[in-house]
């Protein structure tokens, strides 16, 4: 203890130079960690919200463009054994009397009954009869906030590709949480949906497949490409994502790894070439029976002082800033340019092995630094490291 305390001694002399570097090393874990944080927590709500959807996302593509499945196509699907489930989605993009912003719109089958039953835990006081009854939309806060500003409140007026106008009312917003996935979508009847995009009462988006054996997955799809059609895995759509998160994190990751190295190579070149004062400081306390191993006890202690603590606070500024801030600049960084503004507050979800991990990438090589220096002037004759 004798070590901390007088490496603490040491630290409050020199206190302008310790703090500057107390405060780089700070803002250094900051960022990290918030980058840290920020994709994890992505990746888990994405993996929350994706674990009860259907197995397979069927698609139609000509000429390498998305095209409408028609009912023929899904009675070809129909043939196909082990299917347990069919389920047919339209949705595209609006932007009509607008200002300028898209919404999605998502038509669902309200009348299937595993449809309706996921739907309400999204909205409070749902009615499955009251929807049906007449036009009627789920939004989210952030879409209707849009409609308000365009003058619309309880209701919104589309215009259809045929030039006809439908009116839609307003019936529930979605409960908060669940920005992440629905921040600029409306869900409407799969009928509503067709009229509005412009779509055939035959034809649909895509289809979902729910398959009760998993090894059976990969056998329906290359089935599907004999009927001309693309299949996509929920394993694969997670993969997917899940790499998307993890590139944009480690290509933040690599620049501030770099800015790091660099302040690494910066206080390694300044300890090297120690200071007068620092060299009759080892020179002293070698004369007056300091071992080598105390200088390095010494000097490790100061190590710790700096890096831990920094590292803790850090960390813990990392976590207040990304769990409880709306719209910090790191989710800004993952997500992208939002079409409308996002109020979507992080899961607080933290992987022990990142924090690990973290450590030992910032606190070894910053005490190897500190440790290599002192070493060199150490192991030098007192009256020579006081020439």
């Amino acid at each position: 203890m004798q070590f901390f305390y007088f490496s603490y001694l040491m630290l409050k002399r020199d206190i302008g130079k310790n703090a500057l570097l107390f405060s780089y090393y700070l803002f250094l874990v900051f960022i990290l960690s918030s980058v840290i944080f920020t994709a994890n927590s992505l990746q888990y709500t994405f993996l929350q919200g994706v674990k009860n959807q259907d197995d397979i996302v069927v698609s139609f593509e000509v000429a390498g463009r998305n095209s409408a499945i028609t009912e023929d196509k899904i009675e070809k699907i129909e043939l196909i054994d082990g299917i347990k489930k069919i389920n047919k989605r339209v949705y595209g993009f609006y932007d009509a009397y607008l200002g300028g912003n898209k919404i999605s719109i998502n038509g669902i089958d309200f009348y299937d009954a595993d449809t309706a039953s996921s739907i309400a835990p999204l909205v409070e006081n749902f009615d499955l009869k009251d929807f049906l009854s007449k036009p009627n939309m789920l939004v989210s806060d952030a879409v209707k906030a849009l409609f308000e500003r365009q003058y619309y409140q309880d209701k919104f007026v589309f215009e259809n590709q045929q030039g006809h106008f439908t009116k839609v009312s307003l019936y529930r917003t979605f409960k908060p949480g669940i920005e992440l996935f629905l921040n600029d979508t409306i869900l409407i009847d799969i009928e509503l949906a067709q009229s509005l995009l412009g779509y055939a009462s035959d034809e649909y988006t895509d289809v979902t497949l729910s398959v009760p054996n998993p090894y059976e997955v990969d056998n329906i799809i290359e089935k599907l490409h004999v009927f001309g059609l693309s299949g996509r895995s929920k394993k694969r759509a997670i993969s997917d994502a899940m790499d998307l998160y993890e590139y944009k994190g480690g290509l933040f990751l690599c620049l501030y790894l770099m800015a790091f190295l660099g302040f690494m190579m910066i206080f390694y070149i300044q300890a090297s070439v120690q200071g007068g004062a620092q060299k009759k400081q080892v020179g002293i306390l070698r004369a007056i029976g300091w071992s080598i191993s105390d200088i390095i006890r010494w000097r490790l202690c100061t190590a710790l002082l700096i890096s831990i603590s920094a590292f803790v606070l850090g960390v813990t500024c990392a976590y207040l800033y990304v769990f409880l801030v709306n719209d910090n600049v790191f989710l800004g960084i993952f997500m992208g340019t939002e079409n409308l503004n996002n109020d979507f507050v992080l899961l607080a979800h933290v992987s022990i092995e990142n924090i690990f991990l973290l450590a030992l990438l910032l606190i070894v090589p910053f005490i190897g630094s500190t440790l290599y220096p002192a070493w060199k002037v150490a192991v030098h004759s007192p009256s020579e490291a006081m020439k």
